[in-house]
Formats: structure tokens, sequence, C-alpha cells
């Protein structure tokens, strides 16, 4: 690969004069260190014009592999002369003139390459004892890790603790391949090892990463590149997993307190929204003015605008304009003329993880190219970027090497729109962090699983000092929870513990079957029969339509439409939310494609309207693929939002009403001040003026079909219009509260 510049030849003769120096009467690490400054001035001469900053070597080398999609020996032989100069620096290395000499030939090769620049007789004198050598990183493995062990745990040893602080402990399981085995782990290589210890039960699903089988005691050794998933079918979402890293490091309950304790979202959470809406438009519509652009995105989030008065938004157009608005445009700029998809959402079995970036650049020569663009609209920190973000970007990488494999290539950066400088800044993906995020995500999912079965220490561990370190903003949150919670009666707390319980319960049967009934064989896998069960079985159980043919597209409503090729018997109905991919020529293959979520909207024999979520598809998305699969989609928010409304029932404000709903005092009876409409018959009048008498609260229950809605709701509700009484109606589904009101 050449360097296509104007000067490439004057610089390339300026590094190979580096290059002589550095060989000069200096000892071997004193010469590795100096290499270091080369190789730091030949990346830096390399991406001179790219927008964007990188925070260290690491990150402006991986971005130019990336891009330019330099050969994989190159790329190993930089990384390791990278390495050795920088463990040359710190003084963890011992190197020979030998090395040193090496070093200096292999920088020489790649500026002879790049800059096509032949080297000077000089330096090819200096290195003839090195010339055809290359740089090489301790020797080869040659006993290849075992991919993957998809396992039950089965025993879980205790924890060992060695006098130099080693931890380990031996884990048993039993995968349907590989039968029973015994691994070791050990903080040696896994820093996570007591940790992982705590977390682990039996009966537990683990998904063991390239662990090391050692063939002569026939046992498997957890080394560093050995990852472990708990429960992987559990999906958590990246953006909640990035939101518990700050400074510090992880915050381990942050988690559960931003989903059971309410919070509340402000002016920035809004200009997020409209700084995200403003992108779209500008890489849709490059010709859109701003203004024009801004209208529609307040209009977009309506709602939330009417909370906030003309000055307010007056001065956001202001801030938007003068700040962000450029950063903006030279982005859209960056990437011009490529594919972009904007907010797709993927899930990945393997590591347990599901998210939605918000911009996904491909490139039309090279199908394996996949970068990251993630948008940020808050203040920025000089350099580099903040840690939540840096991990969500993390989280994202790993996403994408689940669904499009370890041959996808491709820098990820974060868009500081409201940055002065160097708004895009490169997020180097490293192994370090990912383990770190795969940490934290255990610990979450061990959570929800011991407070689901019952297990509630870890309440009592939300405290304020469980959130030091924390910003103020998320420190006010621990302490509202230990204050309503430590300070509420035993028996709303108990009400509390077990309602929180069984919330959890249903979210892990929704998600991927935990907790199904031996009855209900529809709910085995929840959510995860999306890619656990075949094609066969989701059409015995009616939950999938397979031949989905594109037909139109109407960008102005966002909806698709599609014939259906070969009529199957169903269950989806119009209204139904649900997910879309696209149908590979050899099956179904859910994970390793964007999935789009949105809802039925018309629903005939030969023919399906789907309503999209994501209103920034085009056409262009779907005439690549002609055959689609619809399946059922969960609101995850709906169990979360009930989640956080639980945390009320502990509110002193809330005790007169807790009192009511425990049973503790008689509701109050007012009679209703018109007469009640006649009913079929005595039993339904007497409860229906019972009903309209009931000032606290009035339940119905009785079986399908026996008019609790078609008759006495309608009824309920005629009477109170007829009084002159404000009502709210709320149902499960959208289209019930349709029907009362139709009705």
């Amino acid at each position: 690969m050449s360097v296509n510049t104007s000067d490439k030849a004057l610089t390339g003769h300026m590094l190979y004069m580096r290059l002589l120096e550095a060989g000069d009467g200096h000892q071997p690490l004193a010469t590795l260190r100096y290499l270091r400054g080369v190789l730091e001035q030949l990346f830096r001469h390399l991406t001179r014009n790219e927008a964007r900053s990188f925070s260290n070597l690491f990150a402006r080398m991986q971005f130019y592999f990336d891009k330019h999609g330099v050969a994989a020996d190159q790329r190993r032989q930089l990384t390791i002369l990278r390495i050795l100069t920088t463990k040359a620096m710190t003084g963890g290395l011992r190197a020979d003139q030998e090395d040193a000499l090496l070093c200096i030939h292999t920088l020489a090769n790649i500026i002879e390459e790049y800059y096509e620049v032949p080297r000077p007789e000089a330096l090819l004198e200096r290195c003839a004892t090195v010339a055809g050598q290359t740089l090489a990183q301790g020797p080869a493995d040659d006993n290849p890790l075992v991919p993957l062990l998809k396992c039950l745990v089965t025993g879980v040893g205790p924890l060992q603790k060695a006098p130099d602080g080693v931890a380990s402990f031996v884990l048993q399981g039993k995968d349907d391949e590989a039968g029973e085995f015994l691994i070791n782990i050990n903080s040696v290589y896994q820093p996570h090892t007591s940790a992982l210890h705590k977390q682990l039960r039996v009966y537990d699903t683990l998904h063991i990463l390239h662990a090391d089988l050692n063939t002569s005691t026939g046992q498997y050794e957890a080394v560093k590149a050995t990852r472990f998933i708990l429960e992987p079918d559990l999906l958590i979402d990246i953006s909640d997993l990035a939101e518990c890293f700050g400074r510090s490091g992880p915050n381990p309950y942050l988690y559960l307190v931003r989903k059971l304790v309410p919070q509340s979202t402000g002016l920035p959470a809004f200009k997020g929204n409209i700084v995200n809406s403003l992108l779209d438009n500008v890489l849709r519509h490059p010709d859109m003015k701003l203004r024009e652009s801004f209208v529609e995105a307040v209009a977009e989030n309506v709602l939330q605008a009417a909370g906030y008065g003309r000055q307010e938004l007056n001065s956001m157009y202001a801030d938007i304009r003068e700040t962000h608005w450029p950063n903006l445009l030279e982005a859209s700029r960056e990437l011009k003329d490529r594919p972009v998809r904007i907010e797709p959402t993927f899930f990945s079995a393997l590591y347990g993880l599901q998210g939605r970036l918000d911009i996904l650049a491909e490139d039309d020569t090279d199908p394996t190219r996949k970068e990251i663009f993630e948008l940020k609209s808050g203040k920025a920190p000089d350099y580099g970027a903040w840690k939540n973000h840096e991990m969500q970007v993390t989280g994202y990488n790993l996403l994408l090497q689940s669904t499009f494999g370890d041959e996808r290539c491709g820098s990820s950066a974060i868009l500081y729109s409201s940055a002065s400088n160097s708004p895009l800044r490169n997020v180097t993906n490293n192994r370090s962090a990912e383990n770190e995020l795969l940490a934290l995500r255990n610990e979450i999912v061990a959570q929800l699983l011991r407070l689901s079965a019952g297990e509630y220490d870890i309440l009592e561990q939300i405290t304020p000092l469980a959130a030091e370190g924390l910003p103020s903003f998320s420190v006010v949150h621990f302490t509202r929870f230990e204050g309503t919670y430590s300070k509420a009666s035993p028996l709303l707390r108990t009400y509390y513990q077990q309602f929180l319980s069984f919330l959890l319960r249903e979210f892990l049967l929704a998600k991927c079957g935990m907790y199904a009934s031996m009855h209900r064989e529809e709910d085995a896998e929840g959510f995860a029969a999306l890619w656990l069960q075949p094609e066969s079985e989701k059409l015995s159980r009616f939950t999938i339509i397979p031949g989905l043919c594109f037909q139109h597209f109407d960008e102005a409503q966002s909806s698709v439409v599609f014939s259906i090729r070969e009529p199957v018997n169903h269950n989806f109905r119009p209204g139904d939310t649900a997910i879309i991919y696209p149908r590979d020529t050899t099956g179904l293959a859910p994970l390793q494609h964007q999935i789009l979520k949105g809802r039925v909207d018309e629903l005939q024999k030969d023919r399906l309207t789907f309503s999209l979520n994501n209103r920034q598809i085009t056409h262009d998305f779907f005439a690549h693929q002609q055959q689609w699969v619809i399946e059922h989609d969960i609101y995850e928010s709906n169990f979360w939002i009930s989640a956080t409304a639980l945390f009320h029932v502990l509110e002193p404000r809330f005790a007169d009403r807790m009192e009511l709903l425990l049973g503790m005092r008689e509701p109050v009876k007012v009679p209703f001040p018109i007469p009640a409409p006649m009913m079929f018959n005595s039993n339904q009048q007497e409860i229906l003026q019972a009903a309209l008498d009931a000032k606290d609260y009035y339940l119905v229950q009785g079986p399908p079909g026996t008019g609790k809605t078609s008759s006495l709701l309608t009824a309920m509700v005629t009477s109170l219009a007829a009084a002159g009484t404000q009502m709210m109606i709320v149902a499960f589904t959208n289209k019930a509260v349709d029907e009362i009101c139709k009705k």
C-alpha cells in the first residue's frame, strides 16, 4: 500500500534518517525507546488528514489498519513493534542488539512500502545481519483453544486463596458435545474470578469461550482469552451497561437503581433527541436547512417540547446553530457517498447483549467494513472520550463481531457535537474493556436472577456509600432508595419485595423462558425462541410468517408492504408489535442481520403492511433483500415501567392508598348521582351500580366472554360521561382501549 501524498518522498527520506540515528551508539533499550518516537511520527503522518482525534498510538494504528485494509502480516509486525517499544518505555523488556536491529529493519520495510522510497545503503548495511527475519512475540500455541462450550453448571467448587493472593476454583459443567467436564479458573488469567464464583449457581447456563483443553488431564483451563457469559440468552442492553461506568470503574448497583427508582428527564435529554434527529436529517437530506430540520425534529418530539417554552427552544436553536450544527455537517461530509444505516438494532446470543447503534457506515467495495459512529450531544472531555461512552462503543463492537464474524473490520468513533476541537474521536477496541463490560453484564444478570428467586440482600446494599465515585445526580437516587426502603413498614417492604420478584420472573419468562409453566409450551424459550427454535417449530406454534416478499416502501409513513408468498397459519393480528429481518437462502439467521422493530398495520391473507419504529430506513435497504420474516416482539420497557412504579408503594405520601390496596381499611362508597343504565340481568345490574358507587376502586373479575368489557365497562364509561366525570381509560393493549371507545 502506498501513501498518496505529494510529500511522501521527502517524508520517507526523513524517516530513514531517523532510523540511521537510532543505531548510533545507543544501548538496545534506548534504541527501542527512540524507535517509539519514530513509530508515532510515522502514524501521525499517515493519519494527518483524518477529521478525528486519537487518544494513543494504539488507537491511531488500529484506525489506519481498519481503514486501509492493511495486510495481516504487516498488522502483526507493526503491532509487535508497538508492544515492544511500549515495554521499552515502561521498563518491562529485556532486549539485545539483534532485537534492536530487527525493529529498525521492520520499520524500514514499512517505510519502503508505504512511501515507495528505496532505503539508503547505510541502512541496508546496518541491518544486513537480520535481513529476511521478522519480529516474533513468543512461541506459537500449538494447542488451539476450544471456541465455545455451551454448558449447564453442575457444580461450583470452593474459592481457594493462595498465600500470594491468587484466587481460584474449579467449575464443573456439562456440555452436549464435550459431556461432563471440569475447568480450572484462577485470577492470574481471570481478574474477575472471585466475582464469578459468587455469581454462579448450579443449573445456571453458561457460555465458556476460548478455553484451553489440557489433553493429558482432560481438564480445561481458563486462560487470558477465556470468557464466561452467564445466561447468554438473557440479552442486556449495551447502553444500560455502559451507563454504569465512570472514571473509577463500573458500579454494579447503578443498573438496578436506574430501573427501580423513578428518574426524571430534563432539557439535556430533550436536546440530545433533537441533535440526533438533526444528524439523521442531514444524512438523509443533505440540502435541508437547519431551521427546517429543527422544526421537523421538534415536531417529532412534540410532547417533550410542550414542557418547554418558546424562550427555551429559541435558546436551544441558537446553541445548536453555533456549536453543534457545524460538527454535524462535517460528520455528514465524512459519511458522504457511503451506505449508512441509521439506528440499526442487533442481537447477540453469544455474548448476551443487544443494542441500537446511532450510525453504522458500510463500504460498497468491502462488505466486511462496518464502522461505528456514536453521537453524543453533551459536554465533551478535553480529549478522548468519557468512560461510559467508550464502553458503549466497546459493547457495539462486540455486537458487530458476533453478528458479522471476526472478518468484520472498521473503526469506531464518538462524535461530540458540542466539542470545539476534534469532535470526532476514535475509540480503540481492546480486549480488556470488553472483558470489563462482560463482567459487569454477568454481575447484573446474577442480581436479576437472585432477586427473582427471592434473595433480597442486594436491596440492602443500595446505599449512598455504594454510590461513591458517582456524579451527584446519580448519588441522589441511591440516597432516595435507601431512605424510602429502610423506613417503610415491614408489611410494605414485604409487599415490594414479593411484587418485584414477580415482575422479574415475568420479565425472565418473556425474555428467555425462565419460570415457564409446564402447561405453557409456547413460553418455553420466551423471546429467545427467535434464535433457539427451528423454523418448523415456529410454524407449528403459529408464531412466524416466513415467506414475506418485499413489494413497496412508503418513506413518508415509514411503512413497508409485503406480499405473503405462501399463506401459513399464524397468530398475528393488526396492532401486534413484531420484528422483521431478511431471510437467508439457507434458512433463518436473525442473529446475523439487522433487526427492524415495529407493528403490524394491516394483515390480509396475501398481504402484510408493517409500520417501522425506525423512521430512518430507506427503500434501498429493502430492495437489497427480497425475502423477509416476521416474528413477535416484546416491550421490555413495560416490565421496567412497572418496576419503577412499584417504588411508590414504599413512599409515605401513598400510605393511605396502600392501606386501601392491602385491605387494611374498607374502600369508601358514595351513591352515584344519576341512575345506572339497565343491564341484561340483575347480577350485572348490581355489579354496575356497586362499581359506579365506588369512590376508591372496584375490581371486576370473571372468565372471558362474560361481558366485562363489552357490557359492563362500556356501561360504566357511558354513565361516567353522562355525569360529567373526567376519566382515563387504560388497558393492556391499545386495541382494547380502542374497542372500549368505539362502543
